[in-house]
C-alpha cells in the first residue's frame, strides 16, 4: 500500500503505511534474529520474499511513474493481498464448528479490522480509487461476518 499510495498521490496515507512498512521489516528481522539452528536458511527465504517483493514493486512503479497502468497494476496487487489477510480469520471456521466455541478468533483482531476496513474504504471513498476502496468494502463484509460468529 504504501508504494500505491504514494504512486497515486494519496499523500495522506504515506506516513501510515510507510511506518507499517517499516516495523513489518522490524519484526522480520526479530523474528528471523531468534530462529535457531537449521532453520536459519528457512527462515532467511521466509524474510527475503517480502523484502524482494517490496523493492520489485518499488522497481516496477518507479519505471511507470505516478497514476500508470503499472501503479494500477501494484494497487490491484495490493487489493488481492489485502484481501487475503482479511479473510485469513475464515480459515478458523471448521475448527469453531468442530469445537463449537469461537475462541480461536479474537474479538479486538476482528474489531481492528472492521475499524481499518471502514477507514480505508473511506480513503478510497475520498480518493476515487477502486483499488483502496472494493478490498475494503468486501473487508467491511468479511469482517462483520466475522464479528457475528465471535
Amino acid at each position: 500500500w504504501f508504494i500505491y499510495t504514494f504512486l497515486i498521490d494519496v499523500f495522506e496515507a504515506v506516513p501510515v503505511n510507510g511506518f507499517n512498512t517499516v516495523v513489518t521489516l522490524g519484526l522480520l528481522a526479530v523474528v528471523f534474529s531468534s530462529v535457531q539452528g537449521g532453520e536459519k536458511r528457512q527462515a532467511a527465504l521466509h524474510a527475503t520474499v517480502p523484502v524482494a517483493v517490496l523493492v520489485a514493486l518499488a522497481a516496477y512503479g518507479y519505471v511507470g511513474g505516478k497514476h500508470s497502468a503499472e501503479a494500477h497494476n501494484i494497487g490491484m496487487l495490493t487489493s488481492t493481498i489485502g484481501l487475503l489477510l482479511y479473510a485469513a480469520p475464515l480459515s478458523e471456521v471448521p475448527t469453531m464448528l468442530g469445537t463449537r466455541s469461537a475462541g480461536t478468533l479474537s474479538l479486538f483482531g476482528v474489531s481492528a479490522s472492521l475499524v481499518c476496513s471502514m477507514s480505508w474504504l473511506l480513503v478510497g471513498i475520498l480518493s476515487k480509487s477502486a483499488p483502496i476502496a472494493t478490498p475494503n468494502l468486501i473487508g467491511v463484509v468479511l469482517s462483520l461476518l466475522q464479528l457475528s460468529i465471535v
